[in-house]
Parts: structure tokens; sequence; C-alpha cells
């Protein structure tokens, strides 16, 4: 097993050394099936034309995948919201604000302070804009 492994291994080399050739890597549930596909370009220049080809192919067919469901401007605008709200960066912030939503409600039960001071108004408009963030972070994800 172990020689077999060296085989593959020196394959893999080979195949890294030769110049001109690349290697395109397909979806698993695509036409191929996931299926590699390794092709050897004449010389440097055909390389280049072949990659060009396939990175402008690999944009537009980007830009018609996600032009089928964008039929008018609401559509567009929602996928819009919907790939800000799916984003990390805007996940991390509706988190935060869970947090300090809480670490407010904790101080606001432990100060208990009294109604109209200057402490309980802070709480107050604390609660307002969470109460806020949360009302357009659910418009949102609709």
């Amino acid at each position: 097993d172990e020689d077999q492994d060296e085989d593959e291994d020196e394959e893999e080399d080979e195949e890294d050394e030769e110049p001109n050739v690349f290697t395109i890597y397909t979806i698993p549930n695509g036409r191929n099936s996931g299926r590699p596909t390794v092709l050897r370009a004449g010389d440097k220049q055909e390389l280049d034309k072949w990659l060009e080809g396939i990175e402008k192919g690999q944009k537009i067919a980007e830009r018609i995948e996600l032009a089928k469901g964008d039929v008018g401007l609401l559509a567009r605008e929602r996928r819009l919201a919907r790939e800000l709200y799916d984003s990390f960066s805007f996940q991390v912030a509706i988190g935060l604000v869970i947090l300090l939503s809480y670490v407010a409600s904790l101080a606001n039960a432990q100060l208990l302070p009294e109604n109209g001071s200057p402490v309980d108004q802070n709480f107050r408009v604390i609660e307002i804009v969470v109460t806020v963030i949360f009302a357009l972070e659910l418009a949102l994800n609709l």
C-alpha cells in the first residue's frame, strides 16, 4: 500500500511540474458529477487564453445565476437583503446587540434606579434602541 501511495504522489508531482497543464474541478451534482478534467495547452499563450476564457465564462455564469431570481426591483432588493442578513458580520453585529440587551437588563435589575432618574432614562433609551434594532432585523429577515 505504501508503494502505491508513493507512486500516486509521484504522479501528482509530475502533473504539477508539467508545463501548460491545468485541471478544471466541477461541482458534485453538475454535468460532470464532480470529476476533474485535466487539460494541456500547447504553449504558455494558449494556456493564458484558456484560463482567461474560463474566468470570463465563470463570471458570466455567476451573473446569469444571480439574475435568474431578479425579476424586477423588488426581487433584486430582497436578494440583496438576504445576502446582508446571511453575512457573518451582520450576524456578529446582531449577536453583540443581544449581548448588550442582556447586560443592560442585568444592570437595570441590579441597580433598580428610581423612576425618572437619569440612570432610569439611560436604561429606557437603551431599551428603545435595542427594540428598534430588533424590529429592523426582523423586518430584514422577512
